[in-house]
């Protein structure tokens, strides 16, 4: 793998790893009832498992990088981003 594709991608995770803990620490100071998962939070974090399994999966097919091992990735991102997505009649109102 050559150093520009690798300086990318940290830079990609770096970024989207900004972006989650900026928007989990706006909703952080808000008390609610334990009761329900937030399933807004499943579908933020199925978005960033998607976007970083999604450039993994470019790298992988564009280098050497081991198919199999960025798989995961991606098709856990759908699953979370599925079940968030269909649970968002109940996401919380706190923006």
């Amino acid at each position: 793998m050559s150093p520009i594709v690798l300086v990318c991608l940290i830079c990609a995770i770096i970024v989207v790893a900004a972006v989650l803990g900026r928007s989990f620490h706006r909703g952080q100071d808000i008390e609610y009832p334990e009761k329900d998962p937030d399933f807004r939070l499943f579908f933020r974090i199925g978005i960033a498992f998607l976007v970083i399994g999604i450039i993994c999966l470019v790298l992988a097919f564009t280098s050497d990088l081991a198919f199999l091992t960025t798989l995961p990735l991606f098709i856990i991102g759908v699953i979370y981003t599925a079940l968030g997505w269909n649970k968002r009649d109940t996401w919380r109102k706190h923006d």
